[in-house]
Formats: C-alpha cells, structure tokens, sequence
C-alpha cells in the first residue's frame, strides 16, 4: 500500500468534495425548495428568542414533560393534535463563518481519506475507471443512507432534504473515485 499515493488522493479528493459542495449548495438552485420560510416569522422568531442557543436539537412536544414519559396517554393525544416539530436554535451571526468552512474541510478531508483507503485496499480488483466510480458512489450511497435515509424515518427530516443530499454526495464520490483512477492510487490507470 502507498502511502504517498492515498495522502495524495486524500488532499485531492477533499478539494473536490469541498468544491462540489460550494457549487451543489451555492451555484445550482436544488437545494432552495429544501427549506422554506414560516408563514408566520416574526411571531416563531420572537418566541425563540427565549430560548438559549445551546445547539440542542429540541422535540415539540417532548416526552419529558409527560408523567409516563412516552408511554404516557397525553403524550400519545398530544402528539395525535400536533403540531410538532424538530427545532435546532441556531448562534446569532453570519450562518458561514471561517470555523464552519474550516469544520466542512475536515469532514471533506476524513470522506477522501476513507475513500483513496478503500480503493487502496481493493488494488488490482479495481481493474479501470468504472470499479473506481462505483466503489467510492456506493460508499457515498452508504453515508447517505445511514445518515440522511435515517433521519427522514427516526427524525422526520424531510425525504426531499435526504434525495437531495444523496444526489450531491453521488456525484461527490463519483469525482472523488475519477480523481483516484486518474491518480493511480490503486495501482491501475
């Protein structure tokens, strides 16, 4: 196994997911239907604001306020009325700052790396450019699954948000194994 070879795969493979993503999130317009404005704003905001931004993940209603928890009969009537909901408070300021593209550069960074080892190990099994592509697409199609697809069932985040996702990381991985073909990380190309 090369080492150098998978360093070098992983720096490439990170700049291209980085720069896909930039362009899947702020050029290409598939992801402005995936979230959408309250009809009523200003009276959400003004209650949130009493809320402390701690990066909770807040449930309404939640089961914790119910004598038997989620076995208690309220809980279940109350969920049954609604309305309900998954809030995250954000910290006030600009949504991109340097430390949140620096974070996305690390996750960037650890996908790449776990893609030119997987296509390290495979070696010669992966014969030319289409096992390649296929290798690191299917374990894009596997995050997503196990990240998004779970998210819309457990969470119910909305399945539009997981397709949507899914298809940037399928083309993010079909690059990324491109690059490690054209790299020869694994011995072939």
């Amino acid at each position: 196994m090369d080492w150098a070879q998978i360093l070098i795969g992983t720096g490439v493979g990170a700049v291209i997911f980085f720069v896909w993503n930039a362009i899947a999130w702020m050029g290409l317009q598939h992801h402005k239907a995936d979230y959408v404005p309250l009809p009523n704003a200003a009276e959400v905001a003004d209650a949130l604001a009493r809320v402390p931004p701690t990066g909770a993940f807040y449930a309404l209603p939640h089961f914790a306020a119910y004598e038997k928890g989620l076995n208690d009969p309220a809980f279940d009537a109350r969920m049954r009325q609604g309305p309900n909901a998954m809030i995250v408070r954000f910290e006030s300021g600009p949504a991109m700052q340097g430390k949140t593209f620096g974070q996305g550069f690390a996750i960037n960074l650890t996908e790449a790396f776990c893609c030119s080892l997987a296509v390290a190990f495979a070696g010669a099994k992966l014969t030319g450019w289409g096992p390649h592509v296929l290798l690191t697409v299917g374990m894009g199609v596997f995050a997503c699954v196990a990240v998004y697809f779970a998210l819309s069932v457990w969470a119910q985040i909305p399945w539009r948000f997981a397709f949507s996702n899914t298809f940037d990381k399928v083309i993010g991985y079909g690059l990324v194994g491109t690059a490690l073909y054209f790299l020869g990380v694994s011995g072939a190309g």
